[in-house]
């Protein structure tokens, strides 16, 4: 069943938490885009949609603009890994010291061991953990649209 956003039922109940009927509402409040005939329940699904899709402009919370399509969202094989502060792999930090005299400088740290941290371990619970990465889940999530949603799922095939 779809939940109405605009239109109402028309009832002749005026008891408490009724919203009274069409006739008291449309002449309480006669200027309004709902009775004008400029927004309906189609309309707003649309603009839903749209808002939810494309670039953020930045203007909220202090986060900036953001596409909120995920576009862009990190690939784990385009991480760059070795020494000089880049992590071991995709799935760990560089557990080696920068040296004796070095300080905290990342820059001087050399590669990881060999192998280090290379094979991901899957996460607890439900969910596809480390086998989808952030592209790829950011593409499935951002494919979704208004009314597509799945109880208890992030997007379908999910767990």
């Amino acid at each position: 069943m779809t939940q109405g956003k605009i239109s109402t039922i028309d009832t002749k109940d005026k008891g408490l938490g009724s919203s009274g009927n069409r006739t008291d509402l449309r002449t309480i409040f006669a200027t309004s885009p709902i009775y004008l005939g400029e927004v309906n329940d189609d309309e707003r699904k649309i603009l839903y949609q749209s808002l939810l899709d494309g670039e953020a402009d930045g203007n909220h919370y202090g986060l900036g603009q953001f596409n909120l399509d995920y576009i862009g969202a990190p690939d784990m094989s385009d991480v760059k890994t070795g020494g000089a502060g880049s992590p071991a792999s995709p799935y760990v930090p560089n557990p080696t010291s920068p040296g004796a005299g070095n300080g905290s400088d990342p820059s001087k740290q050399e590669e990881a061991p060999e192998g280090f941290g290379t094979t991901a371990s899957d996460t607890p619970y439900s969910g596809h953990g480390v086998t989808l990465t952030p592209r790829e889940s950011s593409n499935k999530i951002s494919q979704q649209t208004l009314g597509s949603y799945i109880s208890n799922r992030s997007f379908e095939g999910s767990q």
